[in-house]
C-alpha cells in the first residue's frame, strides 16, 4: 500500500505431537513445567489494561511513536495471555455452577434445590407485594434488629453470598485430576477382564 508506512506480516504454525503416540515422561514433565510457570507468572503479574500502546488507559501514557516491533509482539502476547486467563476463569466458574446443580456435591446441591423450592413455595403462597414489603422492611430495619454492626474488616472479602459456595465446587478439570487414579484402575480392571 502506497504511503502506509512499514508493516510486518507474521505467520505462525502450531505443530502438535501425534495423538496416536503414547505420552512420554518428557511430555508430562514439560507439561508440568509449563503449568507451574504459567501459574507463577499469573500470581506475580499485575493487572494489565487491554489498550493499545499510547491509547487512553495504557500503562505508559507517552509511549514513543517509534516503539519497536518486539515491544508490540510482547504486548500482544501479554494481552493474549490476559484474555486467555480471563476466559479460563469464566469457564471454570460456569463449570462450577453446572456441577453445583448436577449433584457433584450432593449436600450442597440438595441445599440449593431446597432453597429454590422454599422460594417457589413462598411466591406461590404469599402475594408478591407482601414479599417485596418484607424484603424492603428488612433492608431498612436490619440495623435495629441486629444492633450496631462492627466496621468491616478490610482483610475479609465481602462478596456475593454464592462466591464461597461456588468456589468449593470443583470444575470438570478438578474432577478429572482427582479421579485419575480411580479411572486408571477401572480401565486396567476392564482390560484384565477382556
Amino acid at each position: 500500500i502506497a504511503g502506509a508506512g512499514a508493516g510486518l506480516e507474521l505467520r505462525l504454525q502450531l505443530v502438535l505431537r501425534d495423538p496416536s503416540l503414547p505420552v512420554t515422561e518428557d511430555d508430562v514433565e514439560a507439561s508440568k513445567a509449563v503449568a507451574l510457570a504459567a501459574a507463577k507468572a499469573a500470581k506475580t503479574k499485575k493487572v494489565m489494561t487491554l489498550t493499545h500502546f499510547g491509547g487512553p488507559g495504557a500503562e505508559d501514557e507517552e509511549a514513543p511513536a517509534s516503539s519497536s516491533t518486539l515491544q508490540n509482539l510482547l504486548g500482544m502476547r501479554e494481552t493474549a495471555a490476559f484474555v486467555q486467563n480471563g476466559l479460563g476463569f469464566v469457564l471454570d466458574a460456569i463449570e462450577s455452577y453446572k456441577n453445583l446443580l448436577n449433584w457433584t456435591h450432593p449436600k450442597k446441591t440438595a441445599m440449593v434445590y431446597a432453597v429454590a423450592i422454599a422460594i417457589w413455595l413462598a411466591f406461590v403462597i404469599l402475594p408478591g407485594r407482601i414479599i417485596i414489603l418484607t424484603i424492603g422492611l428488612f433492608e431498612f430495619l436490619k440495623k435495629f434488629i441486629f444492633g450496631v454492626m462492627p466496621p468491616p474488616d478490610p482483610n475479609v472479602k465481602n462478596g456475593f453470598i454464592l462466591d464461597n459456595l461456588v468456589a468449593s465446587i470443583p470444575n470438570d478439570e478438578d474432577l478429572r485430576v482427582a479421579y485419575t487414579n480411580e479411572a486408571n484402575a477401572l480401565q486396567a480392571a476392564k482390560l484384565s477382564v477382556q
